[in-house]
């Protein structure tokens, strides 16, 4: 492969900071650290390319949380002028190690996703009868720093952009010469990129139905020997790249269906796994108790609701969330609370904050219109 130069001043050029700026800022306006960049941008922008330019910029700010779901991680969130940086050098970058890929790597790719891996592992698994699902231990905590260089190198030229890679790279350790931060835009494609020689493998040589999203990858094949073969194969490629399997790869009959990325995944259908199950109705329940107790108005209470249904909508048979929602209105009713219909409560909340005025009430009214639960808005 031909590898590129001449990048680092497009990665500098106004146009491509001012485009970094608005990417890194999508859905974050409402913060301080945005608001105030944004007042002075053009002169923000100089000087973070001041810094770029002349070496300067300081790289690893992170501020550091825990998050226990799906499971247990730590997260590594980048100053927000670092964030701008790394979309300037990715926005660059990104067009150019896309062409390592091989079409059923799904992670960190416009027009791929999460949801399009799972269609297609439901369409293999209805068209073959065996399947090795595999994953790897630790993933980001495990990348060698050597390793992940040596990816770039491979595909870029220009110095001083693997200068600035470098110091990306080195800026985080969770032990010697190891590590990438969760929670970086740099860190999700350079993970990305550093199991693409596997997917290589798996479509050229060993001629397999195959998908891989981050670090979980599955093959089919009508040959089970075969797989029991690139179970091995696989294990001394992960070897070779300094990394090893989390656990024994699974391999089994696709009938008996297959945990991938959440969901319940079976021949012609994805189901919510149960772990799913479990935390859909967990987090469901926190909200509601948290709207109760006026933590949230109930505008955030449906808008929060919406994003924990976009995250199972792609399951095939919903009945057990309709059973979770009917649970929670029924609660209302046998409180002695008559459900409304949560849209037109919405809009005259609206309109009610619109003109900044108390709802007009008639006393004998009074009990019925404000003894509304909260829970009904999960209709």
């Amino acid at each position: 492969m031909k590898r590129a130069g001449n990048l680092w001043e497009r990665v500098l050029e106004m146009e491509n900071l001012r485009e970094a700026f608005h990417c890194a800022a999508r859905g974050k306006w409402e913060r301080g650290r945005v608001r105030d960049f944004s007042h002075d941008l053009n002169d923000n922008l100089l000087r973070l390319r001041d810094d770029m330019e002349s070496g300067t910029f300081v790289f690893g700010r992170f501020h550091r949380f825990e998050i226990a779901e799906p499971k247990r991680r730590v997260i590594h969130a980048a100053h927000f002028e670092e964030r701008v940086a790394h979309h300037a050098l990715m926005g660059i970058v990104e067009p150019l190690i896309e062409r390592c890929y091989i079409d059923h790597t799904y992670a960190c790719r416009v027009g791929k996703g999460r949801l399009a891996a799972l269609h297609h592992a439901r369409k293999q698994a209805g068209r073959r009868q065996w399947f090795l699902k595999a994953d790897v231990r630790k993933y980001f905590d495990s990348i060698p720093h050597a390793g992940v260089m040596e990816s770039i190198e491979k595909r870029i030229k220009d110095p001083r952009v693997i200068d600035l890679f470098q110091r990306i790279v080195s800026c985080h350790e969770t032990r010697p010469g190891r590590g990438l931060p969760i929670g970086s835009l740099t860190s999700q494609h350079l993970a990305n990129l550093y199991l693409a020689p596997l997917d290589r493998v798996a479509q050229e040589e060993w001629k397999v139905k195959y998908v891989r999203y981050m670090d979980d990858f599955v093959s089919w094949s009508d040959d089970k020997e075969a797989l029991k073969s690139h179970r091995a194969a696989g294990r001394e490629i992960l070897a070779n790249l300094g990394l090893e399997y989390k656990e024994e790869p699974y391999l089994n009959r696709t009938t008996h269906g297959m945990d991938f990325l959440g969901m319940r995944v079976c021949p012609g259908r994805i189901k919510a796994s149960r772990t799913t199950k479990v935390r859909f109705k967990r987090k469901l329940h926190r909200l509601e108790k948290m709207h109760l107790a006026g933590a949230m108005d109930a505008l955030e209470l449906q808008s929060r609701v919406s994003c924990l249904l976009a995250n199972v909508a792609q399951a095939d048979g919903m009945e057990w969330v309709r059973g979770v929602t009917k649970r929670s209105i029924w609660t209302a009713a046998e409180n002695g609370l008559e459900p409304r219909e949560p849209r037109r409560q919405l809009e005259q909340q609206r309109e009610q904050h619109a003109l900044c005025e108390p709802q007009q009430e008639q006393p004998d009214e009074h009990e019925q219109q404000h003894r509304v639960s909260p829970r009904t808005q999960l209709k």
